[in-house]
């Protein structure tokens, strides 16, 4: 029987897609929430968006951290949290450096491992990286898979992972962001409500991948500057707070006309925000899902993608920072393209999965 679980986040997104597990779990088991700090002021107020106060945190970011030191400290910071609380289980959400240690340090005290959002794969180890590794080797470590799509059941099936070890419950995003709809929180930023006053229409943009940084970023920034050279559309960019991400955009784009830099937004406002705009352009993952049942195209700034499902739908596009202007040319120009690009099923859920991952728990036991 579970009596006692613990659920280890430290990422904004992280946080967004265990809240409603948490809440459902919360009725059913004596629950531990660990905020390992890797988004520190981020993650500790996505918390607070969703009434939930995290039991621990471990604050264990420093400044240009190297991926194998921080590894190193959560693993170090989540073991004696680990031998006290003694959980039946332990929950890790997505493929963060968080994910991959709550994982790590659970299978060495031998601690079950419940995975949510299991089975996404690039099949390339170095895009995105490392999360695509990441998520693999929780694989590995889990002994409950719940999938997302019947694809990422097939994608673990494939890798060995046995069937009675796989649920498909659907994207805990979608119970977030019905909830948060529902709910009337969030108010869109006010540089949004001018531009949309003043007839302009939205540009949403976020960048923050590792494969993005570099000689990619100016290129991306170029092409941001072309696009609002229209004079017909304003850009909202949420730069994170990575300084890898935030010195260049702000060094390239700040004082731009029609480009208005932001501080990362908090959740309820960001998901207005992506209501009123036009199109996304970004590296997200989550924000992809967040579109499809938002029914906005997607520009994506990668080579690969873990949901295809998306892509299928026609509602996400990958293209490079140099194409990227052409692509939101012509969602700009032509209406019958841009309404094909908004037709998007229910891909990832019905708003049931957090039911469903606590259902699986309880069997489980």
């Amino acid at each position: 029987m579970v009596n006692k679980i613990l659920i280890v986040a430290g990422t904004r997104p992280e946080i967004i897609k265990l809240a409603p597990v948490a809440h459902a779990l919360g009725k059913v088991a004596t629950l531990c929430l660990v905020h390992t700090g890797q988004h520190r002021e981020m993650g500790a107020a996505a918390w607070q968006w969703f009434d939930l106060q995290p039991h621990y945190d471990l604050d264990v970011m420093e400044e240009d951290q190297p991926l194998s030191v921080l590894l190193g400290r959560l693993l170090q910071a989540l073991h004696p949290v680990f031998a006290a609380e003694k959980p039946d289980f332990v929950i890790v959400q997505g493929d963060t450096a968080s994910a991959l240690a709550g994982a790590l340090a659970a299978f060495y005290q031998h601690i079950p491992v419940a995975h949510v959002e299991a089975g996404l794969r690039t099949f390339d180890p170095t895009q995105p990286f490392p999360e695509e590794m990441q998520r693999v080797l929780i694989s590995r470590l889990a002994s409950l898979h719940f999938a997302p799509t019947a694809q990422a059941r097939d994608f673990l099936l494939r890798e060995g992972i046995p069937d009675e070890q796989v649920i498909v419950a659907g994207n805990t995003v979608v119970d977030s962001l019905k909830w948060l709809l529902e709910s009337g929180k969030g108010r869109l930023p006010e540089p949004a409500h001018k531009a949309l006053a003043q007839g302009r229409r939205l540009v949403a943009v976020t960048a923050h991948r590792r494969e993005n940084q570099g000689e990619r970023l100016p290129a991306l920034c170029e092409s941001l500057k072309s696009l609002v050279a229209r004079h017909d559309v304003e850009i909202i960019f949420a730069v994170h707070p990575n300084p890898g991400v935030r010195r260049p955009v702000y060094a390239l784009l700040d004082n731009q006309p029609g480009i208005h830099l932001l501080d990362p937004i908090p959740y309820p406002d960001f998901i207005r925000l992506l209501q009123a705009c036009h199109f996304i352009v970004t590296d997200s993952g989550g924000i992809q899902e967040e579109a499809s049942m938002l029914q906005k195209p997607v520009i994506l700034l990668r080579e690969v993608t873990e949901r295809p499902e998306a892509e299928q739908a026609g509602v996400v596009k990958r293209v490079s920072p140099q194409t990227l202007l052409e692509e939101a040319d012509r969602l700009l120009d032509d209406e019958v393209y841009y309404v094909s690009r908004c037709q998007s099923p229910a891909l990832y859920g019905d708003g049931n999965a957090a039911l469903r991952i606590s259902q699986g728990l309880v069997v489980s036991s």
